[in-house]
């Protein structure tokens, strides 16, 4: 049975490209995400985290308890600006 390496994201996509790198292609281009608008009417659950809100599960879980208010709009689900930003202004 071969050995299964486990490495961090960061660290496997890394050696990746620098593998790619040595074999002479072209290394892959990484998808980066625009900085979310502070002031958007919604968020979508990245966004809400590179805003501040605590980890993905931890989204559902105030929204679950009624903390968080969220939407589901055609299969995303989005966090609500006002309720996002009392929620992060209240943690502060």
């Amino acid at each position: 049975m071969p050995t299964i390496r486990r490495y961090p994201v960061e660290a496997a996509s890394k050696a990746h490209e620098q593998r790619v790198i040595e074999a002479g292609r072209k290394a892959p281009l990484r998808r980066l995400r625009a900085p979310a608008d502070p002031m958007a009417i919604a968020f979508t659950i990245p966004d809400a985290q590179s805003m501040g809100a605590p980890g993905r599960t931890k989204i559902y879980d105030l929204a679950k308890e009624g903390k968080l208010k969220v939407l589901h709009v055609a299969g995303r689900t989005l966090v609500c600006g006002v309720s996002l930003r009392a929620l992060l202004s209240a943690d502060a």
